[in-house]
């Protein structure tokens, strides 16, 4: 994924991204049929709006735009991803973080196996904490929800992600 950005500050607590994106997918293992085949090459232009209205707070709005050229037929789709993000200091060296996000897909051709085109709805939302215990060092817990909502039920899913890790930056 890559592509040319413009970053436009908007005052002195606002900036305003617009990326062209372009990507190139290439998966290690072959699909069992050519109609499976997910490598892709595509679009995925975004426009992204942070403010930053406190100290060590910010608010993020993101829409993407993404179109998936697949090499097989039942992975071409168009969609289009919205999400917002807040990162807030609830404590001295205790950060809040909170995500959500919904992703609409139309895929742009009839199932081979099942006869309709697919439509997905995908929803994440999660909430962490950030604690810098020690210099650089951040305690880093987050719970991730994701719901993937399908009119083909193969698609379906729920997935609950609770994570626990160190982060040091250098």
């Amino acid at each position: 994924n890559g592509g040319p950005l413009l970053r436009k500050p908007l005052g002195d607590d606002k900036i305003l991204d617009c990326l062209l994106g372009y990507m190139n997918k290439n998966y290690f293992q072959p699909p069992l049929l050519d109609v499976e085949n997910r490598d892709s090459t595509g679009m995925n232009p975004n426009v992204s709006f942070y403010w930053f209205f406190r100290n060590g707070a910010f608010l993020n709005f993101r829409y993407e735009f993404v179109k998936e050229d697949t090499d097989g037929a039942n992975w071409d789709y168009v969609g289009h991803r919205l999400s917002l993000s807040v990162a807030y200091p609830v404590l001295e060296k205790v950060t809040l973080q909170l995500y959500g996000e919904a992703f609409d897909q139309d895929f742009r051709n009839t199932h081979t196996v099942f006869g309709v085109k697919r439509e997905d709805r995908t929803y994440t939302g999660s909430i962490g904490l950030i604690w810098e215990f020690y210099r650089n060092t951040n305690l880093v817990l987050q719970y991730n929800r994701t719901q993937a909502d399908s009119n083909i039920p193969l698609y379906e899913y729920n997935r609950n992600l609770y994570t626990f890790g160190i982060e040091y930056r250098f």
